[in-house]
């Protein structure tokens, strides 16, 4: 097989939207600690192949001390592949990443961040990863762990798994450089959907490459075929998926190629999400999302964004509106996004009963004022319904949830009028 030309750039600092975490109530809605990816290549070895991982960390989850004229920070990272039962150790690698930055707000970022990697050779068969990341400065450990199948390579034809890609920049020289998109995201990607993958084949050979992504539910939203030449060996392949207009939720992309009997296909298969930071991973669509705005957009702003003429001006409409919202314009976070969707997440996971949660008495509070100060619960008082008390002490305010069915259905018998707004 001829040698790869394709050169995986290796950054120290990028660009990534992260979510901040919350100690009250609890935050299902935050971000991975670290993203990471594994890959499988044909190593010139049939019986060994090449598994490539990459790891990226936001300077944000490290602990940085200032060191002269600039600030460091060094973290461990040790992956281990066991057997798929996890009784057997087959191979580990561990090594160390230190950073080095002079503008002490990159310590902080949770959009700057560190992008590592190392390759195994493996024989074919399904395994389990472990990643451990330890920051070696407070000694807060982060960990993650998947089932990973590696390729079995000794085949007419066959083919990579799909590297998603984050950023490809070409050299004088005509090599690609490539930092993969990790996290698997493309709402920030809007002209398309780039990739990278290999084919590998035994002979000279036409293929017509079937080009598909579906939706979670297995229904195809795109579909495109592509004639591609290949020569003996490996053939680097870089393809854009021209998939616009997407809305919020969970696809596939399927890369398939039928050998020469157009019997048998070699398929590659690769899941992504389009999340904006911030938003509730099971919130689908911008209708919704605008709809959401209740607590902090009048009835006019709404209505202006539902009536953009299509998807892409709507979305326009949506991020100019958070955009006045951002408090710190100058970068890639919009805190007050951020947190407002947060809670709209939250609220849907523990208000809901005859109303989603955001729509109920209590999701109506603590999406505008956020968590209470302290909360008193009364499930089972003897000469009263079930009720809730809700004090935030810094607006001296009380709210009362009364539970009138005993379905858990709590309804606010404080006032609660136009005088709260939306506080971030």
């Amino acid at each position: 097989m001829k040698r790869s030309l394709i050169l995986f750039l290796i950054l120290l600092t990028g660009r990534l939207l992260a979510q901040p975490g919350y100690d009250r109530p609890g935050d299902e809605n935050r971000e991975p600690a670290f993203f990471f990816d594994i890959y499988n290549f044909y190593s010139g070895d049939a019986a060994q192949t090449r598994v490539d991982f990459f790891i990226q960390l936001p300077f944000s989850n490290l602990s940085f001390i200032k060191a002269g004229e600039k600030f460091k920070a060094e973290y461990s990272i040790a992956v281990t592949v066991n057997d798929e039962n996890r009784l057997n150790l087959i191979t580990e690698k561990q090594w160390n990443e230190k950073i080095e930055v002079i503008d002490f707000q990159k310590t902080v970022s949770k959009s700057d961040y560190n992008l590592s990697t190392r390759s195994f050779k493996l024989p074919p068969a399904k395994y389990y990863i472990t990643v451990i990341v330890e920051d070696l400065e407070s000694r807060r450990e982060y960990k993650a762990e998947a089932e990973f199948q590696v390729r079995d390579y000794n085949k007419e034809l066959s083919m990579s798994d799909i590297m998603m890609i984050a950023q490809k920049t070409v050299t004088d020289q005509g090599v690609a450089k490539i930092i993969p998109n990790l996290s698997r995201n493309i709402a920030k990607q809007p002209d398309g959907i780039p990739i990278f993958y290999e084919i590998y084949s035994a002979t000279d050979r036409e293929v017509e490459v079937d080009y598909k992504i579906t939706d979670a539910k297995g229904d195809s939203l795109f579909g495109e075929k592509k004639t591609e030449n290949l020569k003996a060996g490996s053939n680097q392949l870089f393809y854009t998926f021209n998939f616009k207009d997407i809305g919020m939720g969970e696809y596939k992309m399927v890369i398939s190629a039928p050998y020469e009997d157009g019997k048998t296909v070699v398929v590659s298969t690769k899941s992504f999400v389009s999340k904006w930071s911030g938003m509730p991973s099971n919130l689908k669509d911008l209708e919704k999302a605008t709809d959401q705005m209740i607590y902090i957009a009048g009835p006019a702003e709404i209505s202006l964004i539902h009536d953009g003429v299509d998807f892409n001006d709507k979305l326009q409409r949506f991020k100019a509106f958070w955009d006045k919202k951002d408090p710190t314009p100058g970068t890639s976070e919009n805190e007050v996004f951020n947190e407002y969707y947060r809670r709209i997440n939250y609220a849907n996971k523990h208000f809901k009963q005859m109303l989603e949660g955001w729509r109920s008495d209590m999701g109506m509070v603590y999406i505008t004022l956020g968590a209470p100060n302290n909360i008193e619960r009364h499930p089972f008082e003897y000469d009263s319904k079930p009720y809730e008390i809700w004090d935030y002490y810094d607006i001296n305010r009380r709210f009362v949830f009364v539970d009138q069915t005993g379905f858990g259905d709590y309804r606010l018998v404080t006032p609660f009028f136009g005088e709260y707004r939306y506080r971030y």
